[in-house]
Order: C-alpha cells, then sequence, then structure tokens
C-alpha cells in the first residue's frame, strides 16, 4: 500500500456476491486495488455488498442513482484536485463488475460512462497532462471541439 493511504476495512465484503466477482479477477494487483475501491463506494452507500447487490436487484434504478451520486461526489474531488481525473473512470469498474456477476440488470452504464467522460473534459486543462498521456491529452482536445 503507498504511504499516506489509509487501510480499509474489507469487512464490508464478506458475503456471497464477493464469490464470483473475485474469481473474475485475474490480477492479484488488480484483485487489491478492486476491493479497495468497491470498499469505498460500499462505504458511502452505508451498506455491506449482500445487500447492495439485493438492492439493486430489487430496484436498478436506485442502484443506478447512488452509483451516480457516488461517482458525482468522486468527480467533484477530481476538479478540486484531490484525486485525479482517471481515478473517477477507474471507480466504476469494481461496482460494475460485482453488478455484472451477480447478475443485476437494468443498470444504464452507457448514461453512466457518458458522465465520466465529461470528468475528463471538465478536469483536464488542454495542453496540460496531468499525469495523463499525450494521447489522453489529444483525445480529450479533440472532444472539447
Amino acid at each position: 500500500m503507498p504511504p499516506g493511504r489509509k487501510p480499509r476495512d474489507l469487512s464490508l465484503l464478506n458475503g456471497e456476491a464477493t464469490k464470483l466477482f473475485l474469481e473474475a479477477i485475474r490480477s492479484p494487483v488488480t484483485c487489491e486495488v478492486y476491493k479497495r475501491r468497491l470498499v469505498a463506494f460500499l462505504e458511502y452507500a452505508e451498506m455491506d455488498v449482500d445487500t447492495f447487490v439485493v438492492e439493486a436487484k430489487k430496484n436498478p434504478r436506485w442502484a443506478e442513482n447512488l452509483i451516480l451520486s457516488y461517482l458525482l461526489k468522486e468527480k467533484e474531488k477530481a476538479v478540486r484536485r484531490e484525486i485525479e481525473p482517471s481515478t473517477v473512470g477507474n471507480v466504476k469498474k469494481p461496482v460494475k463488475l460485482l453488478l455484472e456477476m451477480n447478475d443485476v440488470s437494468g443498470i444504464n452504464w452507457k448514461k453512466i460512462s457518458h458522465i465520466l467522460l465529461n470528468t475528463l473534459k471538465t478536469c483536464v486543462p488542454i495542453g496540460i497532462s496531468n499525469n495523463f498521456s499525450s494521447i489522453t491529452v489529444k483525445l480529450v482536445e479533440l472532444i472539447h471541439f
């Protein structure tokens, strides 16, 4: 774990819903990152993994709104330069994988992706990389115009 990062309580991941989620991840490094990011989301949602998945199956619109709310909060952190803009998009990946591995449908991931794309336009000054590759900066420039 990088210095300065506080360890997360992974107990929110204890449940049936995480079994297939963890099996779907090949890399041990990716697994640790996904678990950490998923716990951060579950802490925001104030529920454990099984409760979130059950509620998402019952009411996908509620889950979509919760995910969007969380991502918009993360987007605000990126605008304030507390986190890198690319982090916002990476936050979505473990939540999406969890729901896909538990057969939760009805969430408009395309809409969520459009909102995340807007994060890049909002946060990245044109011509300044901010730890983005030059290709990403060029893509943002193309999208911006």
